[in-house]
């Protein structure tokens, strides 16, 4: 076993293949056509909007209401998705000189999805017209009430379709939805907002013919994508490969701001890792422990009063900062309890003094250091709200659909969901998931396995091999960075650093049959700190790695990040 306790699996051991055929099979592309498209993905790619069932009926309804002046809203969601999606279709809108307003829930005082509170309000407001992204597809109830003031509302969402879905609905956006013949089906709910935009900037005449326009929004359609962990594939990866792109020189002058206090300089090339752990969290932020408006009020901000921008920008940093302590202590607390009962293969846990604007967090962290599915629930005047996560093995929302007769509302998909439930529910349905979680799982499921892509020898440890896994850009979910294994290395200058002398730093001698010299690579494990005193006395180390470059002081080396290590 390694330091992490982890079993390693290699991928691929084909002796005669190159580390891209390896690459290659591993993320099972093996036809030219489909190598080509994932190595070469051009925006030529996208699919017709026109594809997704109702596109046509939604656009020539928006374009209705535009010509008649009526009042549309865009209602969103509250998580980076959600207000993605919502700037998307706000600035689509404006562009078309619509008469268009927006709402966000609040996440404690709204909850997720349409609350009737907002249709009693666009009644009096005189709507007519309702678009919302990345939610109303569980929302029937709501829509039905709408419907019967008078108001058409056109659901723009791509999460997991009910049993009931809303037969009141004007249209439905949605790449899952039965009987759908869009070729794509995991987009985001900023991509599908993406696609709307699309369809609505197309000729009437030639709908293949776009307005460049469209393009402008790809930036916000990929932070929405990587910060949903939407799969990298297909369409998404053209849309964040070509919006990270975008992101670098952004129109939009709140991203502008927002880059500028996420510590990314304009040399900086963007990759997904500044996208999830930068951007997205400071957006994410305003809807956890604020209200979500911040963040959209931001990302619609057009430059004319640089000081407001600056002060948005600098809320979301103040947000973050907020959510990061409160986040660190509800996870020590939750770690407490799980460590009780270590046995179940599902992690249920509750409190009063969780925010539940940073339950998703702690369940996501929980989920990816147990490998198990998580459920963490915030309690307020005997109602709990509940945040899910849930690896791969796993389908979070079919399990507590099981049981949905419990819930007041629920909603996600496969690897996230939430819902609420009343205290006096909460025995019951926990005694059921635990035991729906122990016949769904077996021990294989959840065994502590590191997949490796492939071993490699210290030949091999250069600037081509790294040419060759960056053609492998952009990675995420369904396209991870590659994880590489090399053998029996010696180390020196092992060192721990960082405020709290918890990460690990040492130079890799690695020795190739192509040169006497030893080949020297620094060589950083972030969170291996305590591993150091066990390294120096070791006699060489088989590690798990990343191969990246490092820019230091104008100079770039190429640099292994460790992932695992095993000590000889």
């Amino acid at each position: 076993m390694s330091v992490l306790n982890k079993k390693w699996h290699i991928k691929n051991t084909d002796a005669s293949a190159s580390l891209l055929e390896k690459l290659l099979a591993n993320r099972n592309l093996r036809d030219h056509r489909s190598i080509k498209t994932f190595l070469e993905p051009s925006i030529k790619d996208l699919y017709n909007p026109f594809l997704m069932s109702d596109m046509r009926k939604a656009v020539n309804r928006i374009k209705q209401a535009i010509k008649d002046e009526e009042r549309i809203i865009i209602y969103g969601d509250y998580d980076v998705d959600g207000i993605t999606g919502t700037t998307i279709a706000v600035r689509v809108l404006r562009h078309l000189k619509a008469k268009v307003s927006y709402r966000l829930p609040h996440r404690t005082e709204d909850g997720y999805g349409l609350n009737e509170k907002f249709i009693h309000e666009f009644k009096k407001l005189g709507v007519k017209l309702l678009i919302t992204v990345d939610c109303g597809i569980s929302c029937a109830k709501e829509i039905s009430l709408a419907k019967s003031f008078g108001i058409d509302t056109i659901i723009a969402d791509h999460h997991t379709v009910p049993e009931n879905t809303p037969k009141d609905s004007y249209a439905i956006l949605h790449p899952k939805c039965e009987g759908s013949l869009y070729p794509f089906k995991d987009l985001t709910g900023a991509g599908v907002a993406l696609k709307l935009a699309y369809a609505l900037l197309s000729d009437e005449k030639d709908e293949t013919k776009i307005d460049k326009f469209a393009e402008d929004f790809l930036d916000l359609a990929s932070l929405g994508t990587i910060a949903d962990l939407g799969l990298l594939t297909d369409e998404n990866r053209i849309i964040v490969k070509y919006g990270m792109e975008k992101m670098k020189h952004s129109k939009w002058d709140g991203l502008k701001y927002l880059k500028h206090y996420s510590g990314i300089k304009q040399e900086d090339v963007i990759d997904t890792q500044m996208v999830g752990f930068r951007l997205a969290p400071r957006i994410n932020a305003a809807g956890r422990v604020a209200h979500p408006y911040y963040a959209l009020r931001l990302l619609l901000e057009d430059g004319e009063d640089k000081g407001q921008t600056d002060a948005l920008a600098q809320k979301l940093e103040g947000f973050n900062s907020n959510r990061q302590s409160i986040t660190e202590k509800a996870l020590r607390q939750a770690e407490e309890i799980f460590l009780k009962d270590n046995k179940k293969k599902i992690l249920i846990a509750h409190s009063t003094e969780w925010h539940s604007g940073i339950i998703g967090l702690i369940a996501g962290k929980l989920t990816d250091k147990h490998h198990l599915p998580s459920i963490v629930m915030n309690e307020t005047a005997g109602v709990l709200v509940a945040s899910c996560r849930s690896p791969g093995f796993f389908n979070i929302v079919a399990a507590i659909s099981e049981f949905g007769h419990l819930l007041e509302h629920f909603g996600g998909h496969a690897a996230a969901a939430g819902f609420t439930i009343k205290k006096e529910n909460l025995k019951k349905f926990t005694k059921a998931m635990e035991d729906y979680a122990d016949k769904k799982i077996k021990k294989a499921d959840y065994e502590n396995i590191l997949e490796i892509d492939a071993e490699i020898n210290a030949d091999e440890i250069t600037s081509e091999t790294l040419k060759t896994i960056n053609k492998f850009e952009p990675f995420g979910i369904g396209n991870p960075t590659p994880v590489l294994l090399i053998k029996n290395i010696k180390t020196q200058n092992v060192s721990v650093i960082g405020k709290n002398k918890d990460h690990l730093k040492f130079r890799s001698l690695l020795s190739g049959k192509s040169t006497s010299a030893l080949k020297q690579i620094d060589t950083i494990g972030f969170r291996f700190g305590p591993f150091a005193k066990d390294i120096l006395k070791s006699e060489s180390l088989d590690i798990v790695f990343n191969l990246q470059n490092n820019t230091f002081n104008g100079r770039t080396q190429l640099q292994m990040n460790v992932v695992d290590l095993k000590i000889n």
